[in-house]
């Protein structure tokens, strides 16, 4: 018989702290939670992010232009003759990878869209408490360390000098790998002379 008071006296116990935890975060002043989280996606070092999401779209950007390509060479008519290897192709796939990489410039090299993305999601899983205490944590000498990308020996993650980089970008809301081409691009008006 007295087990089961004592069972209901922690199950209430537990019930209280629970409600009591939660009504700590919704009593969080405005504003509090937003300046920790920004500061903790402030505090982390973008740079093998952005190096992994100029990889991503160059790779489905090519797989796209080269599915773009055959689609509208068999349109227009071109045969066999019509691949990888015609000097038309590589022409009007030059083409298109300078519009991927100017898409590489423009959403991914401004490292804006990867804080955005980092705040959202510790917002969504961290209290202001949680998000203040890792910020303050990362602004330690110790967390600078923990946090910041330091190379060991391997590959540079960044691109080679003018490959890719293309100087400031705006921000990314959302990454998409559809290769915009102007309705006017064919790739018969392509053919080489």
């Amino acid at each position: 018989m007295l087990k089961r008071p004592a069972q209901a006296l922690t199950l209430a116990l537990v019930s209280c702290v629970a409600f009591a935890h939660m009504g700590a975060r919704a009593a969080e002043p405005a504003g509090l939670k937003e300046q920790a989280v920004a500061r903790l996606a402030a505090s982390h070092d973008p740079a093998i992010f952005i190096a992994v999401g100029r990889v991503y779209v160059k790779q489905a950007g090519l797989l796209e232009a080269h599915r773009l390509l055959a689609e509208r060479g068999r349109a227009a008519g071109l045969g066999a003759d019509w691949s990888p290897r015609a000097v038309a192709w590589m022409d009007a796939q030059a083409q298109l990878t300078a519009l991927i990489d100017v898409t590489i410039a423009r959403r991914i090299e401004d490292p804006a869209w990867f804080r955005t993305a980092w705040g959202a999601v510790a917002a969504t899983v961290l209290s202001a408490e949680e998000a203040d205490e890792i910020a303050t944590h990362f602004s330690s000498e110790g967390g600078a360390q923990q946090r910041t990308a330091q190379p060991t020996g391997g590959p540079d993650p960044r691109p080679a000098q003018g490959l890719l980089h293309h100087g400031p970008a705006s921000p990314v809301p959302e990454c998409r790998t559809t290769l915009h081409v102007p309705p006017s691009f064919s790739p018969a008006t392509h053919q080489a002379s």
